[in-house]
């Protein structure tokens, strides 16, 4: 229930007594000017920015108004303004697949007006609607995007909105450390800005993540500095919600005591300012509460009067939740209790039936699987008490399959973690190889010091010495340059390897393949997923083994080549067929080459060639020997350069470590190591030089 709160205070779905004052001042301004013009389409925009909070309706009706007139006006600025408000009204119903058309109208426009800070707004929109629909990933993907325009443009004043409903997303991912990450980043934006209420909010929402891993006391004290900011401020909506966060806290730690105490602070603070989610917020919590103590007496009108206001502001999701509360007390509760509100022994199991099927409708309509897997469950209970086993047993068995989804959910929250550990250790091994980088450097500079002031006082002291001490500089200081090279060149050599492995391990193709394996295993593919999981495992053990080799058995790049190229056909479902041809002189056991060094390329024969073609492709990898010289070849007969280059950064990103780790071939073997791509009649040739080399 607290969550849910949060969230619509978090993206602006409240209802207070100032606004509908706002409102009406704004309604009677309008009538006072009825010529169309600008400040009647800025009124009317206003106007239905107002209705979002209190009713979405009346607001679309007044936005398909403002969209009419600015077109007469040919007002685009104020057109992509009203077709946002659309958007905004229409998430307010729950409508979301048409508030994404109008989110997209409204960036047309705002594209053609050079407005990117209106962009950002509309991506931030976007990513919103996603989020109610449970698209969690979606949601991130455009609020990221709005995060960076916004960065772009060195615009501050919203990047703590973004950044801390990034968080509220990687809470709903149920990656903790990543939420508190974006959360924090919100903290500092706000203290930047001076938004004092907006710091104690994302504080609100760290306590929420610290209360959905079981941390209470954690969580208390997060809630509790939140507190202490609103306390010292003027905004008694958020105190109250604050008040209501604490209580929620107490009730998951078990102090009943506390727990009712800052509920019913919750309940008279909302009541004195007329905040009607607040109001219906504090009784469903102080209901719920009750009902843990078995005290149904006393849960009942606090729920009833839940459940008329939640009503009244057309709150579906928190409708669902006090049915749900009333079912379980009609369920639950002794017939002499329920006898004093005039419900029957034989009917209250009716009652909580009616109850409880309209509560899990209503769950069905906010996409809330844990709720309906609960819900369910209360179900399968009320037809064993009335004795209908069968539909007790179907009711049992819809639960079993909700509860299914909730743990394919966490199967994918569990695969963002790891791609999450997987991008965090990255970043570990790349200042790992700076810090060693510099530490060597530093020495030789010590060193070379040292030796500079030896040889001067050296040369000060014995005159006659100065030929063999100038003798002795020069050949140390010669030294220590070379060792200062050969740093340099270690150093080159870590950082080139690091950047060889992160393209080989390349993070999308880590999280399209995890994703991949998530998308069986819904799908109830288990054998699909079974090889797919076991390619992917040797794959990732390979590479990290090969990664600590410099040069590795032609057979064994080979093998991890063959199943990269296995694993990109699963997920292009065989789009394209591939060969390898090695010569028959070539000793594959005992020939060496650079690790994996031919992958990226065929990842852009894969991606940029074939992918985008039409029909099947062929992808074909000649191995050749050419004296002292390894030519390897990599063709396909996607759609040439032209069209191959369409992602150009990610494409010369493979080749230019590939460059990388030639040039130091070259260095270390004062060898004739090259590369070369071209166009052929169809498609694209890839060819990489470089020395032969054999274990014996």
């Amino acid at each position: 229930m607290r969550k849910i709160l949060l969230l619509l205070i978090l993206f602006g779905v409240i209802d207070c007594a100032a606004q509908q004052k706002e409102l009406d001042s704004l309604l009677n301004e309008l009538k006072k000017h009825p010529q169309e013009d600008t400040v009647r389409l800025k009124l009317l925009n206003q106007i239905s920015y107002d209705y979002e909070t209190i009713n979405p309706k009346l607001g679309i009706s007044t936005a398909i108004e403002t969209i009419e007139s600015a077109k007469k006006q040919n007002q685009k600025k104020f057109l992509a303004v009203a077709y946002n408000r659309m958007a905004q009204n229409y998430q307010g119903t729950g409508n979301y697949d048409t508030a994404l058309i109008y989110c997209n109208k409204s960036i047309t426009l705002r594209k053609e007006l050079k407005d990117t800070v209106g962009i950002a707004a509309e991506l931030e929109t976007i990513g919103m609607n996603y989020f109610f629909i449970s698209d969690y990933y979606t949601a991130i993907e455009y609020q990221k995007e709005a995060l960076a325009l916004l960065k772009k443009i060195n615009y501050i004043n919203d990047q703590g909105d973004v950044l801390n409903s990034l968080g509220v997303d990687y809470e709903y991912l149920g990656n903790y450390p990543m939420a508190l990450q974006y959360h924090q980043k919100a903290i500092d934006v706000y203290e930047q800005t001076g938004h004092k209420e907006l710091v104690a909010f994302a504080l609100d929402d760290i306590s929420n993540i610290y209360t959905d891993m079981a941390d209470y006391n954690k969580a208390l004290q997060f809630s509790y500095k939140a507190l202490a900011i609103y306390e010292h401020g003027n905004d008694k909506l958020d105190l109250a919600n604050c008040y209501g966060n604490i209580g929620t806290i107490y009730d998951r730690k078990g102090d009943t005591l506390n727990s009712r105490l800052f509920l019913r602070k919750n309940l008279l603070l909302a009541t004195q300012i007329s905040y009607q989610y607040g109001i219906a917020s504090a009784l469903d919590n102080l209901g719920a509460s009750y009902i843990k103590t078995a005290e149904y007496t006393t849960a009942l009108p606090y729920l009833q009067a839940a459940l008329q206001k939640f009503t009244s502001l057309n709150d579906k999701i928190n409708e669902a939740d006090v049915l749900s509360n009333l079912s379980t007390i009609y369920l639950k509760a002794p017939d002499d209790v329920l006898k004093k509100y005039k419900i029957s022994s034989l009917n209250k199991f009716n009652k909580a039936l009616q109850m409880q099927l309209k509560s899990i409708e209503l769950s069905k309509q906010s996409h809330s699987l844990e709720k309906l897997n609960s819900g369910y469950i209360i179900l399968s209970d009320i037809y064993a008490a009335k004795k209908n086993y069968s539909k007790a047993y179907t009711a049992y068995k819809q639960s079993v399959i909700y509860k299914d989804s909730i743990l394919n959910d966490d199967k994918k929250q569990q695969i963002t973690r790891l791609e999450m550990q997987y991008q965090f250790s990255k970043t570990q091994d790349s200042i790992k190889a700076i810090n060693d980088k510099t530490q060597v450097l530093a020495k030789a500079e010590i060193q070379k010091q040292r030796i500079i002031k030896n040889s001067t006082m050296a040369g000060a002291g014995l005159l006659v010495l100065i030929g063999i001490g100038g003798f002795i500089f020069y050949k140390r200081n010669r030294d220590i340059r070379t060792q200062k090279n050969e740093a340099e060149l270690k150093s080159q050599i870590t950082d080139t390897e690091m950047k060889a492995l992160r393209a080989q391990m390349n993070p999308h193709f880590i999280f399209n393949s995890l994703n991949s394996i998530a998308d069986y295993i819904d799908k109830n593919q288990t054998q699909t997923a079974s090889d797919f999981t076991a390619k992917f495992a040797r794959l990732m053990r390979m590479v990290l083994e090969n990664s600590e080799q410099k040069e590795i058995p032609l057979a064994d790049d080979l093998k991890a080549l063959e199943l990269y190229m296995q694993l990109e056909q699963f997920r292009l479902k065989n789009k394209f067929d591939y060969e390898i041809k090695v010569d028959e002189n070539i000793d594959k056991e005992n020939t060496l080459v650079p690790p994996l060094i031919l992958q990226p390329f065929v990842e852009n024969s894969i991606w940029h060639g074939i992918a985008k073609k039409d029909g099947r492709g062929n992808i074909t990898i000649y191995i050749k020997q050419q004296g002292e010289m390894i030519n390897c070849i990599v063709e396909d007969d996607g759609g040439g350069l032209n069209a191959a280059f369409v992602n150009e950064e990610k494409r010369s990103l493979g080749t230019k470590i590939t460059r990388e780790r030639i040039d130091i071939i070259n260095k270390l073997k004062k060898a004739g190591a090259s590369m070369n791509i071209s166009n052929r009649e169809k498609g694209v040739r890839a060819e990489v030089r470089f020395p032969l080399e054999l274990s014996f």
